[in-house]
């Protein structure tokens, strides 16, 4: 009988290993190319040109309760799509894919991490946590994700005009 799996994306986010629905995965790159720090939002610190686009960076850290950490080359940016939101997370380390039976996942969502999140597997000695990201992206995260992109769209579409 052939099994239905689901594959999630693992990385690590400060000391807690997190596994993301692959499916929400678009790429990762490197933490090179910021363009904007974003002082002024409480989720976004900052931006980064992503060949052109202008993608910015969800800080899972400050939601998850791990504090903050600066941006630097040692970190990669993982570009994600939620709904209709294209963003990134900065993460510290990049631990694979991994495969789990559907059907298994239900049983092992029994524990959960002091960040709420089902504990699934042990990698290692790393508990991994999956990422739920319509929970994870509260309205509130939503919100500010929008006015930021509208507010750099029309800072674009004003730029346009006097230009020409």
């Amino acid at each position: 009988m052939n099994k239905k799996t689901e594959e999630f994306f693992s990385v690590k986010v400060k000391n807690l290993a997190i596994a993301i629905p692959i499916h929400h995965v678009v790429e990762v790159q490197l933490a090179v190319n910021v363009i904007e720090t974003l002082s002024t939002n409480n989720y976004f610190d900052c931006a980064f040109n992503c060949r052109g686009n202008f993608i910015p960076v969800f800080d899972i850290r400050k939601r998850l309760g791990l504090g903050t950490s600066a941006v630097s080359r040692s970190h990669y940016f993982l570009v994600l799509k939620c709904d209709e939101m294209r963003f990134s997370i900065m993460i510290d380390e990049i631990i694979g894919t991994i495969s789990l039976v559907a059907s298994e996942l239900h049983k092992m969502n029994t524990l959960t991490t002091k960040y709420g999140a089902p504990l699934l597997i042990k990698l290692s000695s790393d508990a991994v946590s999956i990422c739920d990201l319509s929970t994870l992206i509260t309205s509130d995260i939503k919100e500010e994700f929008y006015e930021l992109m509208f507010d750099k769209y029309c800072e674009n579409d004003s730029s346009k005009e006097k230009t020409h």
